[in-house]
């Protein structure tokens, strides 16, 4: 034992001159004031160029009483963590659903689109059945206007007056008072021996022609011959005072005959 003790004692005896000779010698006050001065020059300079790696990010702190709760539950803040981390992975998830969907409704709608439409355009040409086109009718040109003398050759072939011939020749001298050159056409049929008091005349007038003359003038023709049979022949001087004198439009016509009324109606509706 006793060796062992002045073993330990000169092991002792050895380390102290070692640690004498290991530590640092001691610095003077001025460099120890240089080192700080340089050592908050270092700083300030890293302040400077990045002021914000210093600074602690706020709202980083929990205060102690909110990290855990009373019921020793898990801390808010940990939860908060926890429920934001849980929801973010569930929208990123949702997203792609969303585009997916609407491409694919996109597309779906694109095909449906495309191929409808054709098809249902096809189809209803094809059931819509076909109209029958309705022959197209001549268009009716307007016929010319009957002469003088057409109208007294329907009337008469209408209606019977005996046996009559043509007083053209004679209008200057039987209808006085009418201007010829004022008419578009003329006729006048009177009876062939003179024993009658049948006669018709139809006078066409020209276009700013006066028909009120005409129609003066075929009264007094009336008059003259009603004036005529006066004297030896009562029956015909009762025919001639019945005389009848129409205008329509451009014609005038003087009808003396037993059925006077009516070729004078067939007259207005034959104009």
């Amino acid at each position: 034992m006793k060796r062992w003790t002045w073993l330990m004692a000169l092991m002792l005896a050895l380390m102290i001159p070692l640690q004498g000779c290991t530590s640092n010698p001691p610095k003077d006050e001025g460099e120890e004031q240089n080192q700080q001065e340089q050592q908050k020059e270092e700083q300030e300079k890293d302040e400077e160029t990045d002021p914000e790696e210093d600074k602690e990010p706020e709202d980083t702190q929990v205060p102690a009483d909110e990290r855990e709760n009373s019921d020793g539950d898990t801390p808010v803040s940990n939860q908060n963590a926890d429920n934001t981390s849980s929801e973010k992975p569930s929208n990123s998830t949702q997203k792609p659903q969303g585009g997916g969907s609407s491409s694919s409704q996109g597309s779906s709608n694109t095909s449906q689109g495309g191929g409808s439409r054709p098809s249902q355009g096809g189809g209803n040409q094809s059931q819509q059945p076909q109209q029958p086109q309705e022959p197209q009718q001549p268009e009716e040109k307007p016929q010319p206007a009957l002469t003088a003398s057409q109208v007294v050759s329907n009337l008469l072939s209408q209606h019977s007056m005996g046996d009559l011939t043509d007083y053209n020749s004679m209008v200057s001298t039987l209808y006085g008072g009418i201007d010829l050159s004022q008419m578009e056409s003329y006729c006048v049929k009177g009876p062939a021996m003179g024993t009658t008091a049948s006669e018709i005349a139809v006078f066409q007038v020209k276009a700013g022609g006066s028909t009120a003359s005409v129609e003066k003038a075929l009264r007094q023709r009336a008059d003259d011959v009603a004036r005529t049979f006066e004297q030896y022949d009562p029956a015909q001087y009762e025919i001639a005072k019945k005389a009848v004198v129409r205008t329509k439009g451009n014609y005038v016509c003087m009808v003396i005959g037993s059925n006077a009324s009516a070729i004078a109606s067939s007259f207005e509706k034959m104009v």
